[in-house]
């Protein structure tokens, strides 16, 4: 097996969109029956909107998140021959239900029903408890966390909530306190904080409405084990069992993104290739700065992804027609 390609498959999340993402997408009527079903689920047209936009109502959280779930996995079947062996699967945030469905926990149908889900009840979250994240760049992950719980012992409500790649980080709370943040980040080495276009305090205890709404939709939904490990975001470790993947599903949007404990992870249990498969240039950005030196293949596009000659992953091969 050492002489083996060991992929790893990782996709993006919330903020990875962009219009014209679906670009050559359409020359597929599996593409489209694929978008047509997300757009049932949803009530409007997510291939219109991510073909054409406008930018402004494509990055609502209830639109962008369905509309990088699936074109990220459109763009995973368009790769499903590639030569290598698909050893391990995570992603970021939103992108973990993207490996699950890739890794066949959970069948299409059902992920795209909990994606749309997840962004209504996070939307519903943003508006009942307003809040932002910010960007730390320059600063070790355990200051962060220590300069939040000391705010929060003042009073404060800031959490660290995305361990993104070494030296950049961010962190979620109430807007006077991501203010507080920007004048004393430089007290944990923090060469700059910079203020995030996001619709409100994702991954902190801001959300946890919204993982009780969530927790609800998962209980009824069919879960089964993943046909290669994929790593949670809640633990920086692999799923267990299908119980388990709900709960840490759920428990994922007020817990912390551990990601770069999730790609080093992966590599140190043997992954020798990292495939970045979704929108935007974002995850592999991230992935370069935790893996220097390893393999990464970006497959952004439609081109990319049919040129690169394809992944071997757990997706359907004929994807069913829309049903309501």
């Amino acid at each position: 097996m050492s002489g083996l390609t060991r992929q790893a498959l990782l996709f993006p999340g919330q903020g990875s969109h962009f219009v014209g993402m679906t670009a050559g997408l359409a020359d597929y009527e599996w593409a489209q029956s694929t978008f047509a079903e997300a757009s049932s689920a949803v009530g409007t047209d997510i291939f219109r909107l991510c073909a054409d936009g406008p930018e402004e109502e494509l990055a609502k959280t209830e639109y962008a998140q369905v509309a990088i779930f699936v074109t990220s996995y459109c763009l995973l079947r368009l790769a499903h021959e590639r030569t290598g062996e698909v050893y391990a699967a995570a992603g970021h945030s939103l992108g973990e239900y993207t490996a699950l469905a890739a890794a066949g926990a959970i069948e299409f149908s059902h992920a795209v029903a909990l994606v749309s889900e997840r962004a209504s009840a996070m939307a519903e979250a943003c508006e009942a408890n307003p809040g932002g994240m910010s960007a730390i760049l320059g600063a070790d992950w355990s200051a962060i966390e220590d300069l939040c719980s000391s705010r929060r012992g003042q009073g404060g409500e800031i959490w660290a909530a995305n361990q993104n790649a070494p030296g950049q980080s961010v962190v979620a709370g109430s807007n006077d306190d991501l203010d507080w943040l920007a004048e004393h980040g430089k007290e944990v080495g923090a060469k700059r904080v910079i203020r995030l276009s996001v619709s409100g305090a994702f991954h902190s205890p801001y959300m946890e409405p919204a993982a009780k709404r969530l927790a609800a939709a998962l209980s009824a939904t069919p879960v089964s084990g993943p046909a290669f490990t994929v790593w949670s975001n809640v633990t920086g470790r692999p799923h267990g069992s299908p119980e388990e993947i709900k709960a840490l599903l759920a428990e994922q949007l007020t817990a912390p993104v551990r990601w770069t404990e999730c790609v080093r992870g992966i590599l140190e249990s043997g992954a020798n290739e990292l495939v970045c498969l979704g929108p935007g240039d974002a995850i592999a950005g991230m992935v370069r700065r935790i893996a220097d030196g390893e393999k990464i293949v970006r497959l952004e596009t439609a081109e990319a992804a049919a040129s690169a000659g394809p992944v071997e992953a757990a997706v359907e091969q004929d994807q069913p027609a829309v049903r309501a």
